[in-house]
């Protein structure tokens, strides 16, 4: 075949092939809603230093004692806790979706209330807890919350603690 043919017969298929792809039988629209697949809920245990509370565990604990503070709840006020002392953070995460997911449990300290510096050294170790909440499971994960030896006296600290989803961790 001659090469001056070639190349408008190639041409004139690559146009009939812009063309032809468009062309679209049948459509159909999805409409979906993403929901969160976590519940989160807590509880704290502890008081006064006694070590009678610590010999206890978040997975002990009756899962219909856990409270949910997520929407709009004022900070939980524990009064006073001394220098040296503990509580333990006790979160519990219903995972509703059909896949692990992971989550960080973290803390950091409320700035703009006039006591930042003194609260950041009464809760000089807040940490972060990172793992996985399997497919359709409920996990307890428990956080201890310490107050430093060192720590100047100080009011009104407030912690402010949160649940994140994230991958999942290996």
């Amino acid at each position: 075949m001659n090469k001056k043919f070639m190349i408008p017969l190639f041409a004139v298929f690559g146009i009939g092939l812009i063309i032809a792809v468009p062309y679209i039988m049948n459509s159909f629209a999805v409409q979906v809603d993403v929901a969160e697949p976590f519940d989160v809920s807590y509880a704290i245990l502890g008081d006064a230093g006694t070590v009678a509370w610590q010999k206890a565990s978040c997975s002990n604990i009756d899962l219909g004692a856990f409270v949910d503070l997520s929407e709009g709840a004022q900070p939980v006020d524990f009064s006073y806790i001394y220098a040296g002392e503990d509580r333990e953070l006790c979160v519990k995460i219903v995972n509703s979706a059909e896949v692990p997911l992971g989550y960080v449990v973290s803390g950091e300290i409320r700035t703009g209330l006039g006591n930042s510096e003194e609260c950041a050294i009464a809760f000089s170790d807040l940490t972060s807890l990172e793992a996985n909440v399997g497919a359709g499971q409920t996990l307890v994960a428990s956080k201890p919350i310490h107050i430093s030896s060192e720590s100047p006296v100080v009011d009104d600290c407030v912690l402010d603690i949160s649940v994140a989803r994230t991958d999942t961790f290996e």
